[in-house]
């Protein structure tokens, strides 16, 4: 799909997995937890507000493989702590790949 011209740019994106809903909105729109492929780019993991036809979104976050798997394993530490008081410790590190701003669509304006 194509989503919006920004700056004469189109912004083409493919909802390749739905994963599911994280919220719902009175307006019909979700946040929603997707695989998507910006650009004919990589296809990331992206967490963003859609409206009901996935034809508009708000800006959001797109996550590579190992930055999903860290922030898994960030929240599945915390899980155990049953009064939610779970710290980062300074050893608790993830290694994660530098980011590719030439496909980031963090970098571009997403239609509203």
């Amino acid at each position: 799909m194509v989503a919006s011209r920004n700056n004469d740019r189109e912004i083409r994106y493919e909802i390749i997995e739905h994963i599911g809903v994280i919220s719902s909105f009175s307006t019909g729109w979700k946040k929603e937890l997707n695989i998507v492929k910006w650009n004919d780019g990589t296809a990331k993991y992206d967490i963003r507000d859609w409206d009901p036809e996935h034809e508009h979104m708000s800006r959001g976050i797109t996550l590579h493989d190992k930055e999903m798997e860290a922030i898994v394993k960030m929240v599945c530490g915390r899980s155990g702590n049953q009064n939610g008081n779970a710290q980062a410790h300074e050893t608790d590190t993830y290694a994660v790949p530098e980011p590719e701003h030439a496909e980031n669509p963090e970098h571009q304006q997403a239609p509203f």
